[in-house]
């Protein structure tokens, strides 16, 4: 992540991209393999639907269960991986593990395909709980029908630490993931889907007053997600397909997010949802692809990508290098914003981004010295009076009284409306107090010869960016564009957004 330099009270930002040559459609990696197929390691007990507890726990003699492998783990020296041959495991009841089963790796045979299934087996709240726990593998696994609402996860750490949970299925549970002051953590290649009520992966700090433990470190990388069927209102919502409050250091990398009822990924500030000044500190968002997010009908006054910072804390974060794409709202009333920065978050870098669709590209509210540049906001036929680009609206009864140092330099404003009659692209709120705004060569084009209202920046260029295949979603510059040498415009690198094959296996 890039930090600014803090001179005398301005900011001076570095330059964060180089120019390069880029090769044609097709357009994003969706499809990759996350993790190739491993060799089994030799030390270690197998699990079968059809073995049997009394058994040695070999290949040809599994164990019959979860619990039964898992004591055998925690008494040998030895075998510290526990395999498991396809099949349904109908679980009863959770498994809880402590420091007592550090070291320990749960995967699927290579080939093989198992499921644990609260579905079966009576409504459980978790599947696997991790208190303390460290150095552990959950991997290859399908976790199902954990579908109490209560944000718990089908798979649940708290305040464990060097954990990787990879490859794994999550499908038709409530929350898959839910991690509780926890560190160091790899959440990766895994799979999110079917009906998820609340959250792919939800973070929350522990402790019920300052200082709490955050999750720290924790990386959320090459996963695909899809099926949220809430987060639908701002920092109402709890939801996502990661959802966060109380985290230092958070990376959002190359995930795949698509047809999501709500924000496809929401960094909320506790504060705002009525308990302590939780905040997401430091963190990093960046080369990911959001499809259609905010698909809800009642979806409003949310973004696909979500910071709150209600407490007023200065959040030093990144969102770079994203696709965000959000569903056309049911009502122009409904305001759905590729990148929202609401309640006061402050001090977050936004650049390289393309957003689409929705209503508005954009909004900030209430926050200082927040940084967009170099994004392309591509805000297609919208035309209504009441949108535009990005919303900046101030808010006086707050930790920030005024809006200072926020600076849009540099982005593409691309429309392909027929007419913009009374259109701006700018939309203000809350008087005075959003008016520090600074804006810098940002470059204007409408396909349709119409003239986009700058207002308040003046003199601004219109020029076509001449983008290889705007209507197929495809925004590299052409042979023809000037946005490079003309303007300084940084070219995005398009094919790395989205999920990335790994160019090594990864071993349980």
């Amino acid at each position: 992540m890039s930090r600014a330099l803090w001179l005398g009270g301005l900011v001076l930002w570095p330059v964060l991209a180089q120019a390069q040559s880029y090769p044609s459609p097709p357009l994003y990696n969706t499809v990759a393999t996350p993790s190739a197929p491993i060799a089994p390691v030799t030390n270690a007990y197998f699990v079968s639907t059809t073995g049997s507890d009394g058994a040695a726990g070999t290949y040809s003699a599994p164990f019959a269960t979860l619990a039964h492998c898992l004591s055998q783990m925690e008494a040998s020296a030895i075998n510290k991986t526990c395999y498991f041959l396809t099949g349904t495991y109908s679980l009863t009841s959770g498994a809880n593990l402590t420091t007592s089963d550090n070291n320990e790796t749960l995967a699927a045979y290579p080939g093989a395909t198992p499921i644990f299934s609260a579905s079966s087996g009576g409504a459980l709240t978790n599947i696997l709980t991790l208190t303390g726990t460290q150095f552990f593998t959950i991997q290859g696994i399908t976790f199902t029908g954990v579908t109490t609402v209560a944000s718990n996860g089908a798979v649940n750490l708290t305040n464990a630490g060097n954990v990787r949970i990879i490859a794994n299925t999550f499908t038709n549970d409530d929350t898959g993931i839910r991690l509780n002051g926890a560190s160091k953590v790899l959440v990766s290649g895994n799979t999110f889907g079917g009906t998820l009520t609340t959250s792919g992966v939800y973070l929350n700090s522990t402790g019920s007053s300052p200082p709490y433990t955050y999750n720290t470190g924790i990386v959320i990388d090459s996963n695909k997600c899809s099926g949220v069927v809430g987060g639908l209102y701002g920092y109402y919502t709890t939801t996502g397909c990661v959802f966060a409050t109380g985290s230092v250091g958070l990376r959002v990398t190359h995930n795949y997010f698509h047809d999501v009822g709500g924000s496809a990924i929401s960094l909320a500030d506790a504060n705002s949802l009525g308990n302590n000044n939780e905040v997401n500190l430091e963190f990093e968002v960046a080369y990911n692809k959001i499809v259609n997010a905010n698909n809800n009908s009642s979806a409003a006054d949310t973004g696909a990508m979500y910071v709150d910072g209600r407490s007023g804390s200065a959040i030093y974060g990144s969102i770079h290098d994203n696709y965000i794409n959000d569903a056309i709202p049911a009502s122009t009333s409904n305001v759905i914003n590729g990148i929202y920065l609401d309640d006061f978050t402050s001090y977050v870098e936004v650049y390289n981004n393309i957003t689409t669709g929705g209503n508005f590209a954009c909004e900030l509210h209430g926050g200082e010295y927040n940084y967009l540049h170099n994004n392309v906001f591509d805000i297609g036929n919208t035309s209504a009076t009441n949108l535009g680009v990005c919303i900046i609206q101030g808010e006086t009864g707050g930790p920030i009284t005024s809006m200072v140092g926020d600076v849009f330099a540099l982005n593409i404003i691309y429309s392909t409306a027929a007419t913009l009659s009374g259109f701006s692209a700018w939309n203000f709120e809350g008087g005075s107090s959003s008016q520090g705004t600074f804006y810098n060569t940002n470059v204007y084009y409408n396909t349709n010869g119409q003239t986009i209202a700058q207002t308040p920046e003046t003199g601004a260029p219109i020029a076509n960016p001449n983008f290889v295949n705007e209507p197929a979603g495809w925004y590299q510059f052409n042979a023809a564009s000037t946005m490079a040498s003309a303007y300084g415009f940084l070219p995005l690198n398009q094919p790395v957004f989205g999920i990335v094959a790994p160019t090594t296996p990864v071993a349980p």
